[in-house]
């Protein structure tokens, strides 16, 4: 059920996009790990997506399409965290998560604003592939029988 009201959020939201000119796309950040690094990257992240011209930051994962997840564990004490970021997507009407971006990353105290900045230009540069080959298969696919997913 939740799934069927997604996809059919995700199409209408696509569709008033289009309808009036709205360019930005909703990101849900969940961000886990209790570094200090880890917690600046987070950050730094969030403030990049409120300043894009192309994405905005959601509150609330279930009205977004797509969601990136924050993991970072502290490598030194005070220094340096290991950082995974996951970007994934609900396809629409499709209802398929795909996920289109992960990442490892040793990030030190002094690079973590850089550190989220760049992962919100990477997730753009892996989001604008990734819908690419969604359409392709959602082409192919029309959806019918089950995963578009292979």
């Amino acid at each position: 059920m939740r799934l069927h009201t997604f996809a059919a959020f995700s199409v209408l939201l696509f569709a008033l996009q289009g309808a009036f000119g709205q360019t930005k796309l909703p990101i849900y950040v969940q961000s886990q790990g209790t570094d200090v690094v880890g917690k600046g990257v987070a950050f730094s992240l969030r403030e990049a997506i409120r300043r894009s011209a192309s994405y905005e930051l959601a509150d609330d994962e279930a009205e977004t399409v797509l969601h990136v997840g924050v993991i970072s564990v502290e490598a030194e004490t005070g220094r340096s965290s290991v950082i995974s970021f996951v970007g994934s997507a609900t396809v629409a009407p499709c209802g398929d998560r795909h996920l289109f971006l992960h990442r490892l990353l040793k990030v030190g105290l002094g690079r973590a604003d850089e550190a989220g900045k760049q992962i919100l230009v990477d997730l753009d540069d892996a989001w604008a592939a990734a819908k690419r080959e969604m359409k392709r298969r959602h082409d192919e696919d029309k959806c019918e029988g089950g995963s578009t997913l292979k």
